[in-house]
């Protein structure tokens, strides 16, 4: 990250298409047919003259491995390809030709004023394959005690000790809390983007909500968010395998919760590798994690989930769950939660276009 330039600035920066950073001023003819080539040679690898979001993805992951930082860099040359690809591929089917990408570089040439247009769909491919991870690398850097938000400070750290403005603090700290959580910092982008872009509202997302007043499935009586983390010694183990475009990874994750008051617990968060060692580097963090309701920002799934008894078996053992399926916009997810131990989650898959993540419980500790 170039700490010259403010975090919040920096972030601004990269939402805009490449094709719109190379040619300001290009005119139409031979200089468009050459930006055209251009992109279809960095991206067309199989060179049948047409360009598929997995085939844009693996070019640009292969530039980026070879330098340092590799994972930035690669969401950094993706944004730059991934909003032109999106907006020019009008059908939506996946399917950049030449004739789409030349089409639209004539249109953004030819106006000044011109703003591409992102659908629905588009901003659902944004957000799992730019925002999420691009979100998460950022915190990876600057969230330095692992809380899941960003003090003023973190971010003064990663910018040469320069603190955001309060006119930049603001925009991203929309509840005034004095933390920017991920759910801001990805509201904040997608405002930024807005600014560039004609982005389409997904109309389901402000369908009617599931009914609060109503218990969900198998946490009957149980009003307790943090039930989970009030047991001092308590401790458990999940693992995650992710598979995007090819790229398969495993980590673990084991939660001990070391420390519990009326008010808080202490909760120790130790990162491990495929081999269940730790991370060279990365000590483990502990948390102080306060029982007080959380205000989410975030929107409603475009259908109320739909939830089931199951029981099932991981490596952990056998559990009776709430199983919650929620599907929205080409993504899947479920969910299932232990029904003795509400909130403990015993198995979790999540599948999009870009691939699938699957996380389960391997070791639970109630002593």
């Amino acid at each position: 990250m170039n700490a010259k330039i403010g975090i919040w600035l920096f972030a601004a920066t990269l939402l805009c298409g490449g094709l719109s950073a190379q040619m300001g001023g290009a005119e139409e003819g031979d200089e468009t047919d050459a930006e055209v080539n251009s992109y279809f040679e960095t991206l067309d690898t199989d060179k049948n003259e047409t360009i598929t979001l997995s085939e844009l993805k693996a070019a640009l992951r292969k530039e980026a491995t070879t330098e340092e930082g590799a994972e930035m860099l690669y969401l950094t040359y993706l944004q730059m390809y991934l909003l032109d690809y999106l907006s020019a591929d009008k059908d939506d089917n996946n399917e950049l030709t030449k004739a789409e990408l030349k089409k639209y570089v004539t249109s953004r040439n030819s106006d000044m004023e011109f703003k591409a247009d992102l659908s629905a769909k588009d901003m659902k491919v944004v957000e799992a394959e730019y925002l999420t991870p691009y979100v998460d690398e950022i915190y990876k850097e600057m969230d330095t005690d692992k809380d899941g938000s960003l003090t003023r400070k973190e971010a003064a750290a990663a910018d040469n000790g320069e603190e955001p403005s309060d006119e930049e603090w603001k925009a991203v700290d929309t509840d005034s809390d004095g933390k920017v959580s991920k759910a801001e910092f990805s509201a904040y982008l997608k405002s930024e983007l807005a600014k560039s872009y004609n982005v389409a509202k997904d109309d389901k997302s402000t369908e009617s909500k599931p009914d609060e007043t109503k218990p969900a499935e198998g946490k009957a009586g149980d009003t307790d968010a943090f039930a989970l983390y009030k047991k001092k010694g308590r401790t458990w183990t999940m693992r995650t395998e992710s598979d995007y475009s090819g790229f398969k990874n495993t980590s673990y994750m084991k939660t001990e919760i070391i420390e519990v008051t009326e008010t808080y617990a202490m909760v120790k968060y130790t990162m491990l590798d495929k081999d269940k060692k730790a991370y060279p580097g990365m000590e483990p963090t502990e948390t102080k994690l306060e029982f007080k309701t959380a205000t989410g920002n975030g929107g409603t799934p475009a259908e109320a989930p739909k939830t089931e008894d199951e029981t099932i078996k991981v490596e952990a053992g056998e559990f009776e769950c709430v199983k919650t399926t929620t599907e929205a916009n080409g993504a899947k997810s479920i969910v299932w939660t232990s029904k003795k131990t509400p909130g403990l989650l015993v198995k979790v898959v999540s599948e999009a276009s870009g691939g699938k993540t699957t996380m389960e419980l391997i070791e639970f500790k109630d002593e």
